[in-house]
């Protein structure tokens, strides 16, 4: 067990400086298996592909760290997910263009379900919306503003880039409010 960790910790590593200093959809499995001394096959065993591990790695470098605070505001919920990423920038600037790892959409949507819960709002609004549909594009939403955050070339700070994102949410919420 300690040794198929340690495994699945080079592979990480050796994917992340790869795909840090290339292209995502360039770094292939061989060249993964390559730069952490283990086969193709070792790859294979642990992970599906790279979207897999690129899962893998932010369930075990944010989610195991950081765990999700049921008291703690949506809010400082995401600062805390961009600041990681931020941390990170090099590895998930490539990683956002090509996917989103599925662990951090579902960090994303629990953290929202969770603040609009609390703030008793369904998202029903009386149509043909469910909530798991409101919830889903709520999700859609911050996973994009966060995306397109963090692939620019000059992107703000994490406390800066939810500021913008609040001013944004009540600009839009402004602008479909509508009139009588």
């Amino acid at each position: 067990m300690a040794q198929a960790l340690e495994t699945k910790k080079k592979i990480a590593s050796a994917f992340k400086v790869l795909v840090a200093g290339s292209e995502y959809g360039k770094v292939t499995i061989d060249d993964i298996a390559k730069k952490a001394g283990v086969t193709r096959q070792a790859f294979y065993y642990h992970f599906a592909d790279k979207d897999a591990l690129s899962d893998w790695i932010f369930e075990e470098e944010y989610l195991k760290k950081y765990p999700m605070d049921p008291e703690m505001s949506a809010y400082d919920e995401m600062l805390k997910v961009c600041r990681y990423l931020c941390r990170e920038q090099k590895y998930y600037r490539q990683v956002l263009l090509h996917t989103c790892p599925a662990h951090m959409s579902a960090a994303c949507s629990e953290v929202l379900s969770r603040e609009l819960a609390r703030r008793g709002i369904t998202g029903h609004g009386g149509g043909k919306t469910t909530p798991e549909d409101f919830l889903k594009l709520c999700t859609f939403m911050v996973i994009e503003v966060i995306r397109n955050w963090i692939t620019e070339k000059e992107s703000v700070d994490p406390e800066e880039l939810m500021k913008i994102f609040r001013l944004g949410l009540i600009t839009v919420g402004t602008i479909f409010t509508k009139e009588d």
